[in-house]
């Protein structure tokens, strides 16, 4: 049986604490929490989904749906891995997806920024043993593309140090559910969660 446990932000203009910042502290949690229980393929069984997602301001909103079967959310503790922000959160046990008021199905994906012309250099040098003046031939044309506009969350890195990085992310409408699990940030742009 599908489910979904529905996370609400509560931010708190007057600490500092606002939904952008709160936003990214649920999904570094969830994030965390996804790498503990992975399988060994590191996938995992939930899907995140943004209902109030708006490319245009841009902003995530303030929601945050995780979506599963019955028997994950039994055996995973998803509010257990927010209990450090239960003071700037509402999260719902799980509840059934309301079939009557399934729209389609979204799916998202991570938008990543063109690596500098320099760093995309070293890197074929390193994986095709080639010399810098083949690198700079192959690379002569290069125009690197910037990020548009988007939503993202700031992500911490522990396996690169502990780096802050913006993870943009893009939503995709889908006609069916697809196929597949989901990344440790709970997306897959090949599968979709209900979209309600």
């Amino acid at each position: 049986m599908r489910k979904y446990v529905q996370i609400t932000l509560i931010p708190d203009e007057v600490s500092g604490v606002t939904g952008p910042v709160l936003m990214s502290h649920v999904m570094q949690a969830l994030h965390n929490h996804f790498v503990r229980i992975k399988d060994s393929r590191d996938s995992v069984p939930f899907g995140v989904s943004f209902p109030e997602y708006d490319e245009n301001k841009p902003t995530l909103g303030d929601k945050v749906y995780v979506h599963g079967w019955d028997k994950d959310f039994s055996s995973k503790d998803i509010p257990g891995a927010l209990s450090n922000l239960r003071d700037y959160l509402h999260v719902t046990s799980p509840r059934l997806i309301p079939g009557s008021r399934i729209k389609g199905y979204v799916a998202y994906s991570r938008l990543r920024h063109d690596h500098g012309k320099e760093k995309l250099m070293r890197r074929r040098m390193r994986r095709h043993g080639v010399t810098r003046e083949e690198a700079e031939e192959y690379y002569a044309d290069y125009q690197q593309d910037f990020f548009p506009d988007g939503p993202f969350v700031l992500i911490r890195s522990t396996s690169t140090g502990n780096n802050t990085y913006p993870f943009y992310i893009r939503r995709l409408f889908l006609d069916s559910p697809g196929e597949g699990k989901f990344n440790t940030f709970g997306i897959n742009p090949a599968a979709g969660v209900e979209y309600f």
